[in-house]
């Protein structure tokens, strides 16, 4: 039933979602069916001798869970305060005529930087191998590491905009070319990645202050493809100079 007035002053918006749950129950079991189905497709090919399946499974039970919690967070509503009875019926009407048209478009992106990932993870493995043996290559290592957890984290989709999501596969691809690259070649690697840790470590220290991190993250990431992976470059999107101009504006107003 829906919440009385009286009781509406005492509750966050927390129970109006509940509600939306609640009355979206049938819409929501096929939604996540759908991404369940998806994920553990995904994580059932993924074979590796030194990733172990509990850390597969635990990694794709994370995803299932905050993928879930992405999707209801850009379907519900986001009221500043207790809508009228009218207009959350309203609302939830529309939802369920709406709901899977809407969530489609959304998934998609996100099932494509997740495979994407996997891929990825696939490739790493074995090119790390062949890496570790060339001089400076455990220093190349743990510099692509750390950009790729950045780029895909735990929070993964939460906290990403619409814009990264959709970028992730061009820049995980990215990411591989530059592994290959420097198992040939890793002191040239290191001679380009000084230049981006520059803005890499000043990235790091001031993202947690801006809720749209597409400001920063998406410039940060056209600059790795651009010094690593010049073929995946979309030309003109960022430079040395924009970036520095970027950072120097943010730090400023941190």
């Amino acid at each position: 039933p829906y919440l009385s007035k009286k009781v509406q002053k005492k509750e966050s918006l927390s129970a109006i979602y509940a509600l939306f749950e609640k009355g979206l129950k049938r819409e929501l079991k096929d939604i996540k069916k759908t991404i369940y189905q998806e994920l553990n497709r995904v994580g059932s090919q993924f074979v590796s001798s030194h990733i172990t399946k509990k850390y597969i499974n635990e990694r794709i039970n994370q995803l299932k869970e905050n993928i879930v919690i992405y999707i209801k967070e850009e379907l519900f509503p986001k009221w500043d305060d207790f809508p009228e009875k009218e207009k959350f019926y309203r609302e939830l009407a529309h939802l369920k005529r709406e709901i899977f048209r809407q969530t489609s478009p959304e998934l998609k992106p996100i099932f494509s930087a997740i495979n994407a990932y996997f891929d990825y993870l696939f490739f790493e493995e074995k090119a790390f191998l062949q890496l570790k043996k060339e001089i400076k290559g455990q220093e190349v290592k743990n510099s692509i590491e750390d950009i790729k957890y950045e780029l895909f984290n735990y929070n993964f989709p939460l906290g990403y905009s619409k814009e990264l999501i959709y970028e992730l596969p061009r820049y995980l691809r990215a990411l591989k070319i530059r592994i290959e690259r420097a198992i040939y070649n890793p002191l040239k690697d290191i001679e380009k990645e000084r230049d981006f840790r520059v803005f890499f470590l000043k990235y790091k220290q001031i993202k947690e202050h801006y809720d749209d991190k597409k400001i920063i993250a998406l410039p940060l990431f056209e600059y790795m493809v651009m010094i690593f992976s010049p073929e995946l470059y979309k030309k003109g999107v960022t430079s040395r100079k924009k970036l520095e101009k970027l950072f120097s504006g943010l730090e400023n107003f941190r």
